[in-house]
C-alpha cells in the first residue's frame, strides 16, 4: 500500500499531548482523503510518554514508535525518523501541536507552486523561552554567513520521502536537519503558517 504522508515527530516528555496529537493528525488526513503514517520517536523522556506511544501503536497499524536509550535532541531524533517512513512526502513536526496539522495544507499549495524539495513553514513561537530565542537567533545569525538560507528553518516541514530517507542513511548522527538539507538541495521554499493557539503549553 503506497502511503502519501509520514509524519516524523520527536518526542520528549510529551505524554499530555501525544493522544490529542494523533487525533488531530486522524481527523486532518481523514479530511482530506489521504493516507499517512506517524513516526514518533522518544528522545528519552523522563515522563510516561514512551508509555503512551506503546498504548497508541497498540490501537492504530500506522503508529510507528522509536525510544532512544539516552537524549540526543531533536535533530538526531528527527533523521533517525526519516530513516522509518515510507511516504511519498514527509513532514516534521513538534510534540506540542504548536502548529496544527492544518498547517499543512499550505505547505502543499507553496509544493504544487514551485516543486520544491522542501517547503518551510515559518511561524512566530508563541512561548519560546528567553534563553533558548537568544540561542536560536545567535545560530541563525552566525548560519546567515554561509549562505541566505542557512539559519531560517523551521521544525514545520514538508521534504520530498526520498530525499529525507536518503539524509537518514547517509547521515545517522548529523547534528542539524537544517544545514543537511542544504548538502542535497538548493530548491527551498518558505512560507508563513499560523501557530496554534491551542497547543499544549509544557512550560
Amino acid at each position: 500500500m503506497n502511503i502519501d504522508f509520514s509524519i516524523v515527530i520527536p518526542a520528549y516528555n510529551a505524554e499530555n499531548s501525544l493522544e490529542i496529537l494523533y487525533k488531530e493528525l486522524q481527523s486532518y488526513f481523514s479530511s482530506i482523503n489521504k493516507s499517512f503514517e506517524a513516526i514518533f520517536v522518544d528522545d528519552s523522556s523522563k515522563d510516561n510518554t514512551w508509555e503512551v506511544l506503546k498504548s497508541l501503536k497498540q490501537k492504530h497499524s500506522n503508529i510507528k514508535a522509536v525510544r532512544f536509550s539516552k537524549n540526543f535532541g531533536q535533530h538526531p531524533a528527527t533523521l533517525c525518523g526519516f530513516s522509518y517512513t515510507k511516504g511519498e512526502f514527509v513532514i516534521t513536526m513538534d510534540d506540542d501541536i504548536e502548529v496544527h496539522p492544518n498547517e499543512i495544507t499550505k505547505m502543499m499549495e507553496a509544493y504544487n507552486k514551485t516543486g520544491c524539495d522542501v517547503i518551510y513553514g515559518e511561524y512566530k513561537k508563541l512561548n519560546q523561552p528567553f534563553f533558548r530565542g537568544m540561542l536560536t537567533d545567535f545560530y541563525k545569525m552566525g548560519s546567515k554567513i554561509e549562505g541566505k538560507n542557512k539559519g531560517d528553518g523551521s521544525s514545520f516541514r514538508l521534504i520530498k520521502g526520498e530525499l529525507a530517507r536518503k539524509m537518514a542513511s547517509s547521515h545517522r548522527h548529523f547534528a542539524f536537519i537544517d544545514e543537511l538539507l542544504l548538502w542535497y538541495t538548493d530548491k527551498m521554499y518558505f512560507i508563513k503558517v499560523s501557530a496554534n493557539k491551542n497547543y499544549i503549553n509544557r512550560k
